[in-house]
């Protein structure tokens, strides 16, 4: 087939213009492109959410939470739900009223199969035999089942013991020696994904374990991440054990459950009580431990901190490694980190000392690098020259735009989530999806259906100190807090133009999301006609909302310095690689504790 003359001019033109993209940032379209197939084909085999219960309203209008501390009202599982046998599915807490819909189940994903069919109304995810729809499951149950798993000489990952292995790991136990053979438990607690693991005697009954070969004590793996809830999350015996397999084979028991990893959720008040019940399944089959240590990084610090202070008693030590005291104080820079970025790539691109990333940190107070390569600078720069426009960014890139960018709009907007094909399009378009709607009954939900924030920049004097230091000039100093603006309110929000490119012209891209601004002009671009005493036109600023905030500590959601147990809080210090896990949040959780308590010698750095 031959191509017409106009088609072939239209083929060179396009050729020619790809070619000056590739010119122009380094960023081949076909990257992008590959992306996008790759997450197709990741949700093109997952059953959608088809429909809520008819009887939840996840839009009706509530009040924010004043109820007492959990710490005040420590949660205590039932006895008589555990052991949850062999077989057998695990106890739901319905105290938090109400559970959480749409719920997408995530078992196959777990290798755990499907889940359990409990409705025959179409509410949940479908399960299917083959191509044959057996009904629906609403709440993502799998019966409990266990099995063993040996450690091959030479290998770092479980795999399944049948007996006739001669490639197991012998420990040395001084007198003897002992096979790395341990028992896994999975099943579901609380509607999530749970894992034990205990070294064992394959000889044993695996409906009734020994704790023999257990050393008495436990450790509770929490797992960090972004997640705004809705789904169940996944527990893999790899992703499980894989950093725990030295502890296993000196004999600790070890507990993991997808309720307390924060890729799934950020809803401490559920993690803390999914984390209970999962260990009191862990103490009807093996005893009390002796002691319960907490360890995890990044979000699974987070959960330390603030399960020690919500429900004394659950864990006796933490181990945070690279943490952060809690999610919800780290909300108030990590918005703004879009807000500034805009501002020094657009608004007050003309300015040229906010062409170098490291004059960006006298303002921000995060890590910058001139060299550190700024993928998606690359991106917008394919945008605009589709455009025939140039890059307006600068070379390198701050922590703000290296480690933070996405991250924003998937826990502010209320339209977008990551996991949009894992729901029916009428569940997704009507459906909110951002961190506060996540924690409706704790922030509360306005006549319009949307979710309070405690987010607000209200009266906040951007570059105050370098201002004070001398290193901002006044007319600087005006001209960045007239023109910063805020985050428009949930309801005014809409879809993100980059994070789901699919189906959006590149053309339209928003690389800060900052089409979910306000971002009036402030004053004027000319520093120098900046007259002090004129009027100055300013940009809107967001204000939260108060109830709100009062919630968010009421609700153990804000780390408020008291653990009452000892804690080695473990780093890397990457402040220089421009990593989100700055080094001083470790420093901002010691400030809390001596706080509250006037001093801090049981937290260790």
């Amino acid at each position: 087939m031959t191509v017409g003359g106009r088609q072939a001019m239209v083929l060179r033109g396009t050729a020619m213009l790809l070619g000056l993209v590739v010119v122009l940032t380094g960023c081949a379209p076909v990257a992008v492109w590959q992306r996008e197939r790759k997450e197709d084909a990741k949700f093109a085999s997952i059953a959608k959410v088809e429909r809520l219960p008819p009887t939840y309203d996840p839009l009706a209008p509530q009040p924010p939470y004043a109820g007492p501390h959990p710490s005040t009202q420590p949660f205590r599982p039932s006895p008589q739900e555990y052991p949850v046998r062999l077989g057998a599915v695990g106890p739901v807490d319905r105290s938090l009223q109400p559970l959480q819909y749409p719920f997408a189940c995530q078992s196959l994903e777990s290798d755990l199969g499907p889940p359990l069919v409990d409705n025959q109304d179409g509410i949940g995810t479908p399960v299917y035999d083959g191509d044959s729809l057996l009904g629906h499951s609403r709440d993502c149950a799998v019966p409990t089942r266990a099995a063993y798993y040996y450690k091959p000489v030479g290998s770092n990952r479980l795999q399944p013991y049948t007996g006739m292995e001669q490639d197991v790991q012998q420990l040395d136990r001084g007198t003897h020696t002992l096979p790395f053979i341990v028992r896994i438990e999975q099943g579901t607690i609380n509607r999530f994904l749970y894992l034990v693991a205990v070294l064992a005697d394959p000889g044993d009954d695996l409906a009734g374990p020994s704790p023999d070969h257990w050393n008495g004590i436990l450790i509770y793996n929490f797992r960090g991440g972004v997640g705004i809830g809705k789904r169940q999350g996944r527990a893999s015996i790899k992703t499980a054990t894989r950093d725990r397999l030295e502890q296993l084979a000196a004999g600790y028991g070890v507990v993991f459950s997808s309720g307390t990893a924060t890729t799934t959720h950020y809803n401490m008040r559920l993690a803390v009580r999914t984390a209970a019940m999962v260990k009191a399944q862990f103490v009807a089959l093996y005893g009390t431990p002796e002691f319960t240590i907490g360890i995890g990084a990044s979000g699974g610090a987070v959960q330390q901190y603030l399960a020690a202070e919500q429900l004394p008693g659950l864990l006796d030590g933490l181990i945070p490694q690279y943490s952060y005291p809690d999610m919800i104080t780290q909300t108030i820079w990590a918005l703004d980190c879009e807000l500034l970025e805009y501002y020094f790539d657009v608004t007050a691109h003309d300015q040229r000392r906010w062409r170098s990333q490291t004059e960006r940190t006298l303002v921000m107070g995060l890590a910058a690098d001139n060299q550190a390569a700024n993928d998606y600078g690359r991106l917008e720069g394919w945008a605009r020259a589709l455009k025939l426009r140039r890059s307006r960014l600068s070379p390198g890139a701050t922590e703000c735009a290296r480690s933070w960018r996405g991250l924003i709009p998937l826990t502010n907007n209320p339209t977008y989530t990551n996991h949009a094909r894992r729901y029916a399009e009428p569940l997704f378009t009507t459906g909110r999806w951002s961190h506060w709607h996540d924690l409706r009954a704790t922030y509360g939900v306005d006549t319009e259906g949307f979710a309070h924030r405690t987010y607000s920049n209200v009266g906040v004097q951007y570059g105050l100190k370098a201002l004070q230091d001398g290193a901002l000039s006044m007319p600087e100093f005006v001209h960045l807090n007239a023109s910063i603006g805020s985050w428009k309110p949930p309801a005014a929000q809409r879809q993100e133009r980059y994070w789901l490119l699919s189906g959006t012209p590149l053309r339209m891209l928003s690389l800060w999301s900052d089409h979910n601004m306000y971002k009036t002009p402030g004053g004027t671009r000319d520093l120098e006609a900046i007259v002090p005493g004129a009027p100055i036109r300013s940009a809107p600023r967001a204000r939260a909302n108060p109830a709100a905030i009062q919630a968010a500590f009421a609700a153990g959601e804000v780390f408020q310095g008291r653990p009452g147990v000892p804690i080695i809080d473990v780093r890397h210090y990457l402040d220089d690689e421009l990593d989100m896990h700055h080094s001083f949040a470790s420093l901002s959780a010691r400030s809390r504790i001596i706080d509250a308590n006037g001093q801090a010698d049981g937290h260790l750095i």
